[in-house]
């Protein structure tokens, strides 16, 4: 394998950086879509460890602590669910700040509090959580990395085995180890298919919107641009203009000189409008 193939497997998922680029508005729906399901079920969970705070333990301490750390969340995961929309700077940061917090709280429970709790549950959810996901794949793999340092770190301090064997504890790291190296690939994997499936999608939409002949956008694209620009009509902050051409003498060209000038004629007043309006979608 190529090494700038390589790079662009952990940089971009297996394309290209102009095909990633191409697809971010994509990526980004696709993240939002999926965490807006994921906030509500964190919700009813969160909402219910906070009940349980108040009303299920007997040790006072630990109760406070935890209805503090649920009921925080709760106000997180609502906020998300309220505020943030695909086109937000803050959309990526809230799912990894939330990702960290659920395998601390994972990583926490299986040395401290679940002791006899098998080290493979810890990467089973690190796969779990990277179908939630789609970034570049760089970035999960360092969150990956460090939970795993972690886990191997706090395991070997502070892990109380049952039977005080250390082979228990030399097993138990060896296998969050093995699991996890295999959570990464299947991760990488996961990010690929994604990552191409998007790649598919776009080819298609601009199959769909762009005109054949003159590659520009269509009838169809205009349309869907309108309904966009109406339903945003209200925000304060919208700017935008629209500008309308009408080529003349079209119909005169291809009657006297045939529809094939008459294509040439399109195609170069296209080329005319996109030079002259850098920003011009048409």
């Amino acid at each position: 394998m190529a090494k700038n193939t390589v790079k662009e497997y952990f940089l971009y998922g297996g394309v290209t950086k102009e095909q990633y680029e191409s697809i971010g508005h994509l990526i980004a729906e696709e993240n939002h879509r999926i965490w807006k399901l994921v906030s509500v079920i964190f919700e009813i969970v969160f909402i219910g460890l906070f009940i349980f705070s108040i009303i299920g333990s007997e040790h006072r301490n630990w109760s406070i602590g935890f209805g503090i750390f649920a009921g925080t969340m709760i106000f997180s995961v609502l906020a998300f669910y309220v505020l943030l929309k695909p086109s937000s700077k803050a959309l990526l940061p809230f799912i990894y700040v939330t990702l960290a917090v659920v395998i601390a709280t994972d990583i926490y429970l299986g040395i401290f509090v679940e002791k006899s709790r098998p080290s493979v549950i810890y990467p089973a959810l690190m796969v779990g959580i990277s179908f939630l996901t789609l970034d570049r794949p760089i970035r999960f793999l360092c969150m990956q990395f460090i939970s795993l340092a972690s886990f191997i770190t706090l395991t070997s301090i502070f892990k109380n085995n049952i039977d005080g064997n250390t082979i228990v504890l030399v097993t138990d790291i060896l296998a969050g180890t093995l699991f996890t190296g295999a959570g990464i690939l299947i991760s990488l994997f996961l990010s690929s298919l994604r990552m191409r499936d998007l790649v598919v999608r776009k080819n298609a939409e601009i199959e769909r919107d762009q005109d054949a002949l003159t590659n520009v956008a269509n009838k169809l694209a205009y349309d869907r641009m309108v309904d966009s620009l109406s339903a945003k009509w209200g925000e304060s902050n919208l700017k935008f203009a629209v500008v309308i051409f009408d080529v003349n003498g079209l119909k005169t060209t291809n009657d006297t000189y045939g529809h094939e000038q008459g294509d040439k004629l399109l195609v170069r007043c296209c080329e005319l409008i996109q030079s002259s309006f850098a920003h011009t979608q048409i």
